[in-house]
Order: structure tokens, then sequence, then C-alpha cells
């Protein structure tokens, strides 16, 4: 659901993975030969794309397909999306050993400061939650992630060479762009589904949730940010969300809705260029605001610097098929590549 806007800033979170997160240094290997190359002990694994194929010389010359590494290792590389694997916290009883980390990472080195965040891409629950009292098909309902949006998020980081946070447990946990005092991020009740685990949650278990999962998707998102952000440009940052046809038995006409504030440089054209084929139905700040009180991702990580940013929500029938993902995905990713071509995007928003 909605991709942020006027919650308050909460900049009081660790800092334990923003130098993990940020690391671009892994060696020129083969994509896709399943070997993890670990980054000093008990910091970062980088896996490289999955299903990819060629290999890289490593002179810098005849680079092919697939090829990740460091930047003189890359220039005729195109750039592949590597898989940032960032260690849990020690010690959290939320999540065990075997489980996987708050966030998933894809770094690229692309052609522009470019940034994507999702941040309802998993249904996952940890196990010590025990599927917070659901069943099974509430937890693969649209109350418990925004389908299709996590698979649309990888593609267009390939295709827009953009790197990506990817959360990696359900809202239904934690809502990570929900500010944290308001109900709906620890939410009791969704689409009138009763959430069992959360009613007269504790401060400590609202604390945990926040520590383990919340704050290191935020650390990782504003890591990424930073390390993109040069004197000379900013990057601009792209929220993708899903939502359900219908609510409350209401048909939602919209195929994609752009959410946005005050800042129209990314979300007014991004709009035009999707409405110019005529062939889908483009909400403004529909069906969702991006002047809701309570969201989060957009204040914390966009408006408070001056980047340039839009939400794109998608309905979630046209994204729940690995074709209709393919199709969006190249759909926006056309679009986008004509859009962030103006370089007043890369720069502080002045009003």
């Amino acid at each position: 659901m909605a991709c942020g806007s006027r919650g308050q800033r909460r900049n009081d979170g660790p800092t334990r993975d923003r130098d993990a997160v940020s690391r671009r240094s892994a060696p020129c290997q083969r994509a896709g030969s399943g070997g993890d190359q670990r980054q000093g002990a008990g910091t970062t694994s980088v896996v490289s794309n999955p299903g990819r194929s060629g290999e890289c010389s490593g002179d810098g010359g005849s680079a092919r397909r697939g090829c990740v590494g460091p930047a003189h290792h890359r220039s005729a590389c195109p750039r592949v999306p590597v898989v940032v694997v960032a260690q849990k916290q020690a010690g959290s009883p939320l999540l065990a050993p075997d489980e996987p980390a708050p966030f998933e990472l894809l770094e690229v080195d692309g052609p522009r400061p470019l940034v994507l965040a999702c941040d309802h891409a998993s249904n996952r629950v940890p196990r010590s939650l025990h599927g917070l009292g659901l069943n099974g098909d509430s937890l693969t309902a649209h109350i418990a992630w925004d389908i299709g949006a996590g698979a649309v998020t990888r593609l267009l980081s390939e295709r827009l060479q953009a790197s990506a946070v990817l959360a990696n447990y359900s809202r239904l946990v934690i809502d990570l762009n929900r500010d944290l005092n308001d109900p709906s991020a620890f939410p009791a009740i969704s689409d009138g589904v009763l959430i069992a685990a959360n009613l007269d949650l504790s401060v400590t278990a609202k604390a945990e949730r926040t520590r383990a999962l919340f704050e290191a998707y935020h650390d990782a998102l504003r890591g990424v940010i930073k390390a993109q952000t040069t004197t000379e440009r900013t990057p601009v940052l792209i929220c993708l969300h899903s939502f359900t046809p219908y609510v409350h038995g209401v048909w939602r006409p919209w195929q994609v809705g752009i959410l946005w504030h005050d800042d129209p440089r990314l979300a007014v054209p991004l709009m035009t260029a999707l409405r110019e084929a005529g062939d889908l139905i483009v909400g403004d700040n529909e069906p969702y605001s991006g002047r809701h009180s309570a969201d989060f991702t957009v204040d914390h990580h966009a408006e408070t610097l001056g980047l340039a940013y839009a939400g794109i929500e998608i309905r979630q029938d046209l994204i729940d098929t690995e074709s209709g993902q393919q199709r969006m995905a190249d759909r926006l990713a056309a679009v986008l590549e004509v859009v962030l071509q103006d370089e007043r995007l890369f720069r502080p928003f002045a009003g």
C-alpha cells in the first residue's frame, strides 16, 4: 500500500548495517555460479544474480554479461544486480539464526543515482511468532504483503540498473511504511481479519520488532541513499507497492497510481508519460494519497533531504503472475528511462 508522505522523521535507529550494505566490492565472478563471496569474517555476503550466464575477463577489456566486481573490472560489463545479504543482529530473539535477514539488498553501480524500495515485498513471518495466529489463506492474501510488488522491484532493478532494498518480512509483523506511533504499524485488524498475536502487544515485543526489522530495513535504505549522494548529484527514490482490485466490495478502476506530496518533478512527468498510450487509467494520489499523515518511507528518506521521489502503486491483478510482472516492469522501465533523463531530478528540491 501507500508509499508515504507526511510522517514524523525518525533518526534514532542504530547504524550497525550502514557500512555493510553500502559495499560494492564483490570480486569479478561468473554470475549464477552458486558461490557466496564473503567480505570479511562475520560481515556481509555478496551473491551474484542467479540465473545469469557469462563471465568477465577481469581486465576491463572483453567483459561479458553477468560480470560483477570492482569498478575497474566492470568498465565494459553490463551492471547486473548483486544480492547483498546483511548479517542479522546478534542475539535477536525474534529471528532464528537460519532465518532470512530483515531485508534483501540489490546493489548496482548504475548510470544514475537511483534507489528502489519495496516496504511490503514479503509475507514471511518469523517462526517465533507462530504465523501470528493466522491461517495460510490470510498470510497469502493482500493484507500480509503487496502481491507482485517485490517481483516488479527486482525486475526494475535489473532493467534500470538501480539499487533496491526489499523487506523480507510481512507488514503484519510490523509495517515498515508507518510511523511507529500509528496503531497500524502493528495492526490488530486488517481488512476485517483479526491479527490475534498483535492484540495487546507489549512495549517489549514492539521494541524487538522495531529493532530487528524496522530499524534494520531503514538503516539499509539510508545507507544506499547515502552511498549514492555526492556534492554534484542526489539520488531519486522510487517506492513500489501494489493494491487489491476491490476494497469493501468496491472496484478500483486505476491500474497504476502515482503518489506524491509537494515535489512534482518525478510524479507529474511520470503520470503524463504513463497516460500517453491511452490504455492505462493512472491515479493521481489514487487509490492512496502521498499526503497520508502516518506514512513513513518517503517522508524519512526523500522529503526531508529534498530528493526527487514517487510512489508507484500497481493493481494486483496485473502483477499476480510472472508474465504480468514482466509486462509491467517493461512498461515502467521504458517510461522511467525517458523521464529520468531530466538532470533536475538529481538535485535537491528547491520548492
